[in-house]
């Protein structure tokens, strides 16, 4: 029997590097399917092992997708994004309907700040997409939200407000994704709904109950319609997590006074 440290693949003992311990790569068979391999080094953020194997496997390799796509990964992780890019698109040749590669060249494009077209590159994976994605929808939403802050017409800012509002909404209900509720949390006050936004995040607190900066949105919110008790409850929470938070201090007191 393999131990911990040790598992089987097709009938034979591997040893896996700990991160602790140097030691050599294991060598496998040619032919061998390694992205399980590539993936245990990437999750364990070893990108100088993971570059080792990616290298060596990558022009022997019948199927270097993955390879690829993991090496744009660890570029980006490292800060290079033009070469993140490179490889990504790389791994998108290779496979035109992979809707993860196309996710992480938006994210990418994204983070390098071409919004206009990290957008693209989204709405495209929307479309190749057979579900509704909460991390396309999210993004979508956070593009479409920053261009109408920085968009000098009003009839057209309002227009992409809507539609990330929508796709807001579509990231809540099909992800747990954080930043979404607070996006359209933070939207729905913009519109002065604000037992609509209560709602939304409250539902935001099931993910990060003791979140300072939500727990504070909500009492202020709660001023808002004069729930003053709720609001009371709700900023005790934020002094006790926090006695600096100005904001919630400011809100506290104002209660108080």
């Amino acid at each position: 029997m393999a131990s911990a440290d040790e598992i089987i693949v097709n009938g034979q003992v591997i040893t896996l590097p700990t991160l602790e311990v140097v030691k050599a790569v294991p060598i496998m068979a040619a032919g061998t399917n390694i992205d399980w391999l590539v993936h245990l080094y990437y999750a364990r953020r070893d990108f100088i092992r993971c570059r080792i194997i990616i290298d060596r496997e990558l022009y022997r390799s019948l199927n270097p997708e993955y390879l690829y796509y993991v090496k744009g990964l660890i570029d980006r992780e490292e800060g290079n994004s033009i070469e993140a890019l490179r490889n990504l698109q790389k791994a998108l040749d290779l496979n035109s309907k992979n809707i993860e590669t196309y996710k992480e060249i938006g994210k990418t494009l994204f983070i390098m700040g071409r919004f206009n077209q990290a957008l693209s590159i989204f709405r495209e994976a929307e479309e190749l997409s057979p579900r509704q994605d909460h991390e396309i929808c999210h993004f979508i939403g956070e593009l479409l939200h920053r261009s109408a802050a920085a968009c000098n017409q009003f009839a057209l800012a309002r227009q992409e407000e809507a539609e990330a509002k929508v796709y807001f909404e579509r990231a809540v209900q099909s992800g747990k994704k954080l930043e979404s509720f607070q996006r359209l949390g933070e939207i729905l006050r913009k519109e002065k709904d604000y037992s609509k936004a209560i709602e939304v995040l409250e539902n935001c607190l099931l993910l990060s109950p003791e979140n300072i900066e939500v727990l504070t949105e909500i009492g202020v919110l709660y001023l808002k319609i004069n729930e003053t008790q709720k609001a009371f409850d709700r900023l005790s929470e934020v002094i006790n997590l926090d006695k600096k938070c100005s904001k919630g201090l400011l809100a506290y007191g104002a209660i108080l006074q």
